[in-house]
């Protein structure tokens, strides 16, 4: 339908969950389903409303409603139990444009297999993936200075990987709230020496966090494998361009505003959306500018540009994400919105991070981004086990 701008469907879900996100977002009350699985289709589109949607909304009062997001857009929401949702795709089909239940047809027959190399590794999201944190700045949020001043950076990549580490993801750049960007050379100078020492000890995929192309071509080639990205492919081709020349995989993560603003007042209209057509887009960028598929997992970056109740809902509804078809990373490691739960300074929340990440496992993420491996890696071994 060529006025759809994008759509995804929620496959069963906690109707309370969906019905807060619903009321929260868009102020609209459906009927109380306690302790039911629903299914959550949303579909943007741009007026005019197709005449499938609106005989649909019609026929399927209690489940269906079209409402104006802005001045030259709907939103088509349909929340249902499973026989109601496929009474609805039935119905659909009856009408005389076709064009609704192609869309949810489409949605429910989503192929989301999908897998992630970085470097000779290969991961199909079967099993949890961790990646152990190894920052070189003297301002992060957790562990800043902690390894900077001493430069023991062998023993920390050793200790890591002792732990269970799959990847090691280095920054040389604080992304924490209110903090200020480096110079490219200051950020080399940080980063360049740990990739190096570590790969002439261990055979380890290394991942490094940065937002430019310049810092990026210099440490893939001396043997990183990824780049994490935290600024949403900010660079755009600049940092596509390297990401080919090295065949390197890239983390594409989701962020409102720069690290030293982000936090000052995030809005949106519709976060898990919103989220979701920037990965949609961005993904369309990468794929059509020649980076593998395989080669390219994504991160709606838990922190950066949310608030408490963005946080929330993101990660509520994590599993919408798995339609893309990549692999999910994590990064909830110690975060202020823990820290909010819970009442707990930046020091004593490890449970609530161990936490946060198994139900990040059970919701649909792959890859976790930690700063403490050993107890992440062994409660998520346990999550796998029920949740396999």
């Amino acid at each position: 339908m060529s006025n759809v701008e994008f759509s995804y469907l929620l496959k069963p879900s906690d109707s309370s969950l969906a019905g807060e996100y619903l009321r929260e977002t868009f102020n609209h009350q459906f009927q109380n389903r306690p302790n039911r699985s629903v299914y959550l289709f949303i579909c943007y589109f741009k007026k005019p409303c197709p005449l499938s949607f609106q005989e649909t909304a019609r026929q399927f009062p209690a489940n269906c409603v079209l409402l104006e997001s802005q001045p030259t857009r709907f939103c088509l929401i349909i929340i249902a139990e499973p026989d109601e949702f496929h009474q609805i795709v039935e119905f659909s089909g009856s009408l005389v444009c076709k064009g609704l239940q192609g869309l949810l047809l489409s949605e429910l027959e989503v192929d989301i297999q999908s897998t992630l190399q970085v470097g000779d590794r290969l991961w199909d999201g079967n099993s949890p993936v961790t990646m152990g944190i190894l920052n070189i700045t003297p301002d992060s949020f957790f562990d800043g200075g902690k390894f900077y001043q001493r430069k023991e950076y062998i023993s920390v990549a050793k200790q890591l990987i002792e732990e269970g580490a799959d990847i090691i993801d280095i920054g040389g750049e604080s992304t924490r709230p209110g903090s200020n960007p480096v110079p490219i050379e200051e950020e080399i100078r940080r980063v360049l020496p740990v990739v190096e020492q570590i790969k002439s000890r261990f055979h380890i995929p290394l991942s490094v966090d940065t937002v430019k192309p310049e810092v990026a071509e210099v440490v893939l080639e001396k043997g990183a494998a990824m780049i994490n990205d935290t600024s949403g492919l900010s660079h755009g081709n600049r940092m596509i361009e390297v990401l080919k020349k090295y065949r390197a995989s890239y983390c594409l993560m989701h962020t409102q505003g720069t690290p030293e603003r982000m936090q000052m007042n995030p809005e949106y209209t519709d976060v898990v959306s919103e989220v979701y057509r920037f990965f949609k887009t961005k993904l369309h960028l990468l794929l059509e500018s020649g980076i593998e598929k395989n080669r390219i997992c994504i991160d709606p970056g838990i922190g950066f540009g949310k608030s408490f109740l963005h946080n929330l809902f993101l990660q509520r509804f994590l599993s919408v994400y798995k339609n893309l078809g990549q692999l999910i990373l994590l990064g909830v490691s110690n975060k202020s919105f823990i820290g909010q739960a819970l009442s707990r300074d930046v020091d004593n929340r490890l449970i609530g991070s161990v936490a946060t990440q198994i139900m990040g496992w059970i919701n649909g993420a792959s890859i976790f981004r930690v700063h403490d491996v050993q107890e992440t890696k062994d409660a998520l071994k346990i999550a796998h086990l029920f949740y396999p």
